[in-house]
């Protein structure tokens, strides 16, 4: 059985995540971020919460992410997946809080 702290790992994939935006090519100009219309999510596990994000950033929602309720190694994992699904499909990520993301689509 492993004992490791998985909350430095979680601390690593959100800074991964919006430190991601850097990167990406094509965006050299000023940034304009779609705000309206917020889905706020405090999952419980990383499955159920892939499938929901996936489709409300697929619907073009914005979606905020509060990892507080997940154990450490899951919010890690999904933190993860979150910063693919911004790269994918264009959007950017916020750290709004300790462990609170935000993706949101360019306008």
């Amino acid at each position: 059985m492993c004992f490791r702290d998985h909350a430095l790992d979680l601390q690593k994939s959100l800074d991964e995540a919006v430190n991601g935006n850097r990167f990406q090519t094509g965006r050299n100009g000023p940034q304009r971020f779609q705000l309206d219309g917020v889905i706020r999510v405090s999952p419980l596990e990383y499955r159920t919460a892939t499938v929901d994000i996936a489709e409300a950033l697929k619907q073009g929602r914005v979606v905020s992410i509060d990892f507080s309720a997940m154990q450490a190694y899951e919010a890690a994992r999904l933190a993860d997946f979150c910063n693919g699904l911004a790269v994918i499909s264009g959007s950017w990520i916020f750290r709004m809080a300790e462990n609170v993301i935000v993706i949101t689509h360019e306008s």
